[in-house]
């Protein structure tokens, strides 16, 4: 068993597409109408507008799913612009209920190494069609579809890259030019045209794939309802679950607080205090270097500690001396005597790194207190 040619199948589609065009136009016009006005409504920028464009957001969804249902009535069973409304709404909760179990079936399919995902998103693009020419409804749509594509995955694979390339074509062709011409509203007016006309289109020609199969499998539908579907529910469920997941992720990091930023060095050199007597501890901050580097802590030019760590906030901490030495650069003689630290003294207290004698940070004054 083969598909009819490609050349045929879109020779068909094109005569049916003439045939139903002011309906199948007129059906797909409602939605895009209202697919057009939620971006003109959220470029007003006040809160009435706000308010309509999600009513209208809201409608075009629910309008859209009507019209979905409706088009396949008035391109398959040639029904007027009343009718394939007619048919929408009746069919509007069955055709929401068939898309969520097709969306979660092939997520599900997705998850099991990716590659059955794919598989399933091919196999169930006939769930519409069995709900409207078959009144399939709920999973017996999901077997159908998959039912009839069975043995055709390649080639519907096929005829669906070609439709595809065929609307990348006229957006390329089309659209591009005119948003050079005619700028961006101009644009967004010309592809929502090509929209317009090229999806009933497009729907002419899937339609006459599934009719080519109901021809070539006329018992796919009593096959169905005899073969288990064990994988299309485990899919499903798999589905439910990474979507549960997904909004668990969410909602836990919506509700997880940022994490703090480091802390980065003072945005100056400080000392904290500025005064106190010989034993203070003295915190010094804004000294540039890496975490662990070793200071020499100065009181004017003589040394009031050694080996100081700097910490990774580019602090350093130490303890106000009872006496000072010399500040002696290695191989170098050095005088030994003790400088007794005087009370009521005020020193220019300095850092100079150890590995790098060019880094010096002068941190302030410093009284010592009796």
């Amino acid at each position: 068993m083969k598909l009819d040619p490609i050349g045929t199948l879109f020779g068909n589609a094109w005569r049916r597409y003439q045939e139903r065009f002011s309906t199948a136009v007129l059906v797909f016009l409602v939605p895009i109408v209202l697919l057009g006005l939620v971006p003109l409504l959220g470029s007003w920028k006040s809160p009435m507008a706000d308010l309509t464009g999600a009513v209208v957001e809201v409608a075009s969804v629910i309008v859209v799913i009507m019209a979905s249902t409706g088009l396949l009535a008035a391109i398959g069973k040639g029904t007027g612009f009343g009718e394939s409304y007619r048919i929408g709404s009746q069919l509007f909760g069955a055709a929401v209920w068939i898309a969520i179990l097709a969306t979660f079936a092939v997520w599900g399919g997705l998850l099991l190494l990716i590659v059955p995902g794919i598989i399933l998103g091919i196999r169930l693009m006939f769930t519409s069609y069995a709900l409207v020419f078959e009144n399939a409804r709920g999973m017996k749509a999901l077997a159908v579809s998959r039912e009839y594509s069975k043995g055709f995955w390649w080639a519907l694979v096929g005829r669906m890259l070609l439709t595809l390339l065929v609307f990348v074509v006229a957006v390329l062709v089309f659209c591009i030019p005119s948003v050079m011409v005619l700028g961006t509203v101009g644009g967004a007016v010309i592809y929502y045209g090509i929209i317009l006309f090229f999806t009933p289109f497009s729907i002419c020609i899937t339609y006459e794939i599934y009719e080519n199969l109901r021809r070539l499998k006329p018992g796919a539908a009593d096959d169905a309802a005899k073969s288990g579907r064990g994988f299309l529910k485990v899919c499903a469920w798999l589905g439910v679950l990474a979507m549960a997941g997904f909004l668990a992720l969410c909602i836990w990091l919506a509700m997880t607080p940022p994490p703090a930023a480091p802390a980065g060095p003072a945005a100056g050199p400080s000392l904290a205090p500025t005064s106190g007597p010989v034993g203070a501890t003295v915190v010094a901050g804004g000294i540039a270097g890496g975490a662990g580097d070793l200071e020499t802590v100065l009181f004017g030019p003589d040394v009031a500690a050694r080996d100081v760590p700097l910490s990774a906030d580019g602090t350093i901490t130490f303890t106000v001396p009872g006496s000072l030495t010399a500040n002696c650069t290695p191989g170098m003689a050095c005088p030994q005597f003790a400088l007794l630290v005087q009370p009521g003294t005020t020193y220019l207290v300095t850092a100079e790194s150890e590995s790098d004698a060019n880094a010096t940070s002068v941190l302030g004054s410093f009284t010592v207190l009796k």
